[in-house]
């Protein structure tokens, strides 16, 4: 079996052979045929088939080339018209030429060079606002490739009817590395417009305070709170309100704001205004109405003057009215209502905060001189009594009746000294309506003598008078021979006077003589009662210099540059004196008044002699003040 299954074998490749060799010329023919082949296609290895390359391409976009090399892979090589090859592959804008290659036998093969352009891109310029707030600038924007940015942009633009009318945009472009690629690009621009909103803006008015001058008040002080304006922009700031009075005011301003050209632009913003206030204060015074003192005189008096703590503005006057009379003896309230008023004569009280001090009205009791009579009697046992009186200082219309009297009936003498008793009375004091005003008198009662004796009695009284220039002295009115014994003559001399103020006691002599003329002063009993002096007061006057009130040249004001700048306001001077008077104020530019002083006060009487310590001079300043 083995062997026949191995001859089968033999058969078969025998039968193999002999088909073989049937075609052997074939056979050899196709081997030569497939050398050949084969040396064929390994000469033409890396020889470039195909080859393509779009004409021009946008930038940004993939460049499509293709090329294909026998049994090789194929590169490309690209370049500037005129430069060199190399393997990166142009982005930017230009012309180039591009190549494919492929290794072969022999070394590498290269394709034909095909020209190619890359294209400025074109790209839409938008805008990504669609509001934009005035002063604020349009964003342009682009579909850029790669990982372009735009560096910056010039847009030029108007504002019209509210709208930014856009009219042209150039932008600058960079790449990754920041190297400037705009002509890359194709920038298509439609001109077109955003809507414009109001730039806000808030002005803050500041608030302005000041006390109650008779002046308005105003202020233009601002400035911008929040918000800004555009460059080139301006306020045009208008205020209107002022306030004079003591109250509280808005300050509301009228803004206009204008753009370089001028030309209002005042509705391209949204304006909020932070109002101030005008705040005129009350001014504080106190006011002092006038003391003052009077002897009672039976008549109703006042006294309307009055003084302010601070000086009133220029102009202002306080009316001060409804003030009390007085009469009768006692300490009373000045009471008084005060209207301030202006230069034109309006009520601006409710612009002052008035702090009221009443000064106070005296009364003082009226001395009233009373001489109670003196009387000599010779005893007879009987009561005597005397309601003989004299008063000197009783108003006039009223009358003064005698209420009790003191009487004597024994003989006052006590051996050879003559005695008296005082003749007090006492008084009731009637006015002219019958009123009884005793409580406004305060007696100084010179009581008389009531005697009963047979002595000589003289009464002297005391001498006053204010200063005349002529000299004071006794009369026979100035003395009285209160009793002497009937039928003798007394003889009373007291000698001596008094010119310039002082006091003198001058010596009082009695003499007596009987009805035969003969001296017998020597034996009688002389009482001398009371007090003899000669006094001569000051004479009172007033001096006072004028008040002048002018407008401010910027130079010193002299009182002593006005005629009559100085005079005698109260009282008066001697028969025949005459008075100089230097008037020294002086008000300076600076200051708003100042007293008009008076320095050296000098009195010459007729003959030329300075008599000026023989008068008791006050001194009343007027004012110097600018209007």
């Amino acid at each position: 079996m083995l062997y026949q299954s191995y001859q089968q074998k033999l058969d078969h490749l025998t039968a193999i052979f002999a088909k073989i060799w049937r075609f052997r010329i074939l056979i050899v023919c196709a081997v030569v045929f497939v050398v050949a082949l084969i040396g064929v296609l390994l000469g033409i290895t890396g020889t470039i088939v195909s080859f393509r390359c779009d004409s021009s391409v946008w930038y940004g976009d993939e460049l499509q080339v293709s090329a294909s090399a026998i049994f090789k892979g194929v590169t490309y090589e690209y370049r500037q018209a005129g430069g060199t090859w190399g393997s990166e592959r142009p982005t930017k804008v230009g012309n180039y030429e591009v190549r494919a290659s492929a290794d072969g036998i022999g070394g590498t093969r290269y394709s034909q060079v095909l020209s190619f352009s890359v294209l400025p891109r074109p790209t839409e310029v938008t805008f990504v606002q669609e509001t934009l707030v005035y002063g604020e600038t349009p964003v342009a924007t682009a579909e850029l490739v790669y990982s372009d940015e735009i560096l910056s942009q010039s847009v030029a633009y108007e504002i019209e009817d509210a709208n930014f009318m856009i009219s042209s945009a150039e932008l600058t472009v960079v790449n990754e590395a920041g190297e400037e690629v705009t002509e890359n690009y194709q920038f298509n621009f439609q001109p077109c417009s955003v809507a414009m909103a109001p730039r806000p803006i808030t002005i803050s008015v500041e608030d302005a305070v000041k006390v109650y001058d008779g002046t308005p008040l105003t202020s233009r002080e601002y400035c911008i709170a929040d918000g800004s304006l555009v460059e080139g922009d301006r306020l045009e700031v208008d205020f209107f309100a002022s306030v004079t009075l003591a109250s509280t005011v808005e300050n509301t301003p009228v803004v206009h704001i204008l753009d370089r050209a001028g030309t209002d632009i005042t509705a391209y913003y949204d304006i909020t205004i932070d109002v101030g206030m005008l705040v005129v204060e009350p001014m504080e015074i106190m006011v002092t109405t006038g003391s003052a003192q009077s002897v009672y005189d039976g008549a109703d008096w006042s006294e309307e003057s009055y003084t302010a703590s601070v000086p009133l503005p220029a102009g202002h006057t306080a009316v001060c009215s409804a003030f009390p009379s007085v009469r009768n003896v006692g300490t009373y309230e000045n009471t008084a209502t005060v209207v301030i008023v202006n230069a034109e004569g309006e009520d601006v009280s409710g612009s002052f905060r008035l702090q009221m001090t009443f000064g106070t009205l005296t009364v003082l009791p009226r001395t009233l001189e009373v001489t109670t009579g003196s009387q000599t009697w010779a005893y007879d046992g009987l009561p005597h009594s005397c309601k003989e009186f004299s008063a000197v200082g009783l108003v006039e219309g009223h009358a003064m009746q005698v209420m009790s009297a003191t009487s004597v009936t024994e003989v006052t003498d006590d051996g050879d000294i003559p005695g008296y008793v005082e003749n007090i009375l006492t008084f009731s004091i009637m006015d002219a309506q019958n009123t009884d005003v005793s409580a406004n008198y305060s007696l100084q009662i010179d009581y008389g003598s009531l005697r009963i004796s047979e002595a000589v009695i003289v009464r002297v009284f005391g001498l006053e008078k204010y200063y005349d220039g002529t000299p004071l002295s006794y009369t026979e009115d100035d003395y009285r021979v209160i009793h002497h014994p009937e039928g003798y003559d007394v003889r009373v001399m007291i000698n001596g006077s008094l010119t310039e103020p002082g006091k003198r006691t001058p010596q009082v002599t009695v003499l007596v003589f009987d009805e035969s003329g003969r001296d017998v002063t020597a034996q009688q009993m002389i009482s001398v009662i009371g007090e003899c002096y000669l006094r001569v007061l000051p004479r009172e006057i007033i001096v006072s210099s004028i008040s002048v009130s002018v407008e401010n040249q910027g130079e010193n004001l002299y009182g002593n540059a006005f005629d009559n700048a100085v005079w005698i306001s109260l009282g008066s001077l001697a028969d025949g004196h005459r008075m100089e008077a230097e008037v020294t104020g002086v008000l300076h530019p600076e200051e708003s008044s100042a007293e008009n002083t008076i320095g050296l006060v000098t009195i010459y009487d007729e003959n030329g002699r300075d008599v000026t310590n023989c008068y008791n001079i006050v001194l009343n300043f007027g004012t110097l003040q600018w209007t």
